[in-house]
């Protein structure tokens, strides 16, 4: 895995609590969502929100969006002038490290950043990822830093 990398997400420790609930809420299995807010032009962009969506599948080692709830996530962003800054969901047994399932199925959403709550320990552990290919079309997680903060 490649070295952690400069802050390209802020994330208001509110926010970071409000996803931490929810997944909690939904513990054994896996649960996500989407941090929801504005780019800000220097290439960090700020959560401003944490929109819980249902997994499609209850799972405690697998998570999936259902397309009808990341449309809906999406234009909700869309009228409310906010982007889609990154997924969500919960590894309830494990460190919050990218599996083989979250690098194929991920994979594709370049432009979107991977968070993962890790409820191995207490407190959860959190990572930030960006999923991309390698030369040879393999995923590849990049560990991102964040920046926690306690105002938006």
């Amino acid at each position: 895995m490649n070295q952690e990398s400069t802050a390209t997400l802020r994330i208001p420790l509110t926010v970071l609590q409000d996803s931490t609930a929810y997944c909690h809420r939904r513990l054994p299995y896996e649960s996500g969502g989407f941090l929801v807010g504005r780019n800000d032009g220097d290439g960090v962009g700020t959560a401003t929100r944490f929109m819980g969506v249902e997994t499609a599948i209850m799972r405690t080692n697998g998570f999936m969006f259902r397309a009808c709830d990341v449309f809906e996530a999406l234009l909700t962003c869309d009228q409310q002038g906010e982007v889609l800054l990154a997924t969500v969901h919960s590894h309830p047994y494990s460190a919050p490290i990218p599996s083989v399932t979250d690098l194929t199925v991920a994979c594709g959403h370049a432009s979107l950043l991977h968070l993962i709550i890790g409820f191995s320990s207490h407190p959860p552990e959190y990572a930030l990822y960006a999923y991309m290919l390698a030369k040879d079309k393999t995923p590849q997680p990049k560990r991102l830093a964040m920046n926690i903060t306690l105002s938006s």
